[in-house]
């Protein structure tokens, strides 16, 4: 897990903003399957 800490360190703010937004809704997604 740190090794993906310190690549987002390496982005911009913005970019890393729309990387964690993008995880989210893809755990969202997956959560989603499951209950269906």
């Amino acid at each position: 897990m740190n090794s993906i800490f310190e690549l987002l360190d390496c982005y911009d703010e913005k970019e890393k903003e729309i990387f964690e937004l993008q995880i989210s809704h893809a755990i969202q997604a997956l959560i989603q399957i499951k209950i269906i």
